[in-house]
């Protein structure tokens, strides 16, 4: 009867032991399902902001360009008139 005892309670261990196992297994992925989460949206967030920050950049970039731009052609009208009225002077 010892013996039948024994072997009940060494199979009963086992089951509690392979059972707690299994919970800690599933508390794990559950702990690396939640992570897995948070990386997704830390990885959305981040192209987000660079997205936002390149169509910032892009839109600073072609303000400035219209700037030069501007400049340089108010320039050449001054630089021509100056050269106009300079060769006017001449004659």
């Amino acid at each position: 009867m010892g013996n039948l005892t024994n072997k009940l309670n060494k199979a009963f261990a086992r089951e509690v032991k392979q059972t707690m196992k299994a919970e800690s297994r599933s508390a794990k992925l559950a702990s690396l399902t939640l992570q897995l989460e948070e990386t997704k949206k830390d990885a959305v967030q981040k192209f987000t902001e660079s997205e936002e920050f390149n169509h910032e950049l892009v839109e600073c970039f072609n303000n400035g360009f219209e700037m030069f731009r501007d400049y340089a052609s108010n320039r050449s009208m001054v630089m021509t008139r100056g050269i106009s009225m300079e060769i006017w002077d001449m004659y």
